[in-house]
């Protein structure tokens, strides 16, 4: 997602400057693309058994394992397993920051970014 979307400031040194938050600004000038918008493409040829795909940004996959998403999405059918996922991964990146996953909801979300990555 972030190929194509987002850390625009890492692919274009025009974009390196405010409103971008000063934390994520690089000290050096942009000499060349860092990122590219150009994406990995993977191939899975779906079979038979196969159950379902979870198709999420990194933010997601920083905060759960393969395993524990399968797991929710496996335990929770078409009962909201987006929801499920997301919630969980906030659930641990709280965790992680040593704070309560109420806590966590209270913080506006522009600031909230200083604490997890986007998760979609």
């Amino acid at each position: 997602v972030s190929r194509s979307i987002g850390d625009v400031y890492l692919k274009k040194a025009e974009f390196n400057r405010e409103p971008l938050y000063s934390k994520f600004r690089l000290r050096e000038p942009l000499k060349r693309p860092i990122l590219i918008a150009d994406p990995s493409i993977s191939v899975h040829q779906l079979q038979p058994h196969d159950q379902f795909v979870i198709f999420a940004s990194d933010g997601l996959w920083e905060h759960l394992s393969n395993q524990e998403a399968v797991d929710i999405v496996q335990n929770h059918p078409r009962s909201g397993s987006a929801r499920r996922l997301v919630k969980t991964a906030l659930k641990e990146a709280a965790n992680k920051r040593e704070m309560r996953y109420s806590d966590l909801k209270k913080i506006d979300r522009g600031v909230r970014r200083h604490f997890h990555d986007d998760i979609t």
